[in-house]
């Protein structure tokens, strides 16, 4: 694994431009710690085993024409009622439109 060093994370945010040596031991630590726990997960990662994989699986191969119509597949009975309880159950309400205060001042 490669060892970050005070000197690397310096260095580093110096080209960030994210200071001009001011940054703490403190701050230093915590960069240390956090790229070398990036660092790690990416050696882990290159352990994973890949063999048998080309690089273009996962990828969608459909055609426009293998793709479903756009159409609901909602259970309609089902939505009806929870329709209708919401609106019976609403305060006020004209036929089966809900009603709120009006938000604007008449003047």
């Amino acid at each position: 694994m490669a060892k970050i060093t005070k000197e690397i994370i310096i260095k580093d945010a110096l080209l960030a431009k994210l200071s001009n040596n001011q940054l703490t031991d403190l701050e230093i630590e915590k960069f240390i710690s956090e790229l070398g726990s990036i660092i790690e997960h990416v050696e882990d990662m290159n352990n994973v085993d890949i063999s048998g994989l080309q690089p273009t699986d996962g990828w969608r191969t459909n055609k426009i024409e293998d793709l479903r119509n756009d159409e609901s597949e909602a259970n309609h009975s089902s939505y009806s009622r929870i329709r209708l309880n919401i609106i019976n159950n609403f305060p006020m309400k004209k036929g089966d439109l809900l009603q709120l205060k009006g938000i604007f001042n008449e003047s």
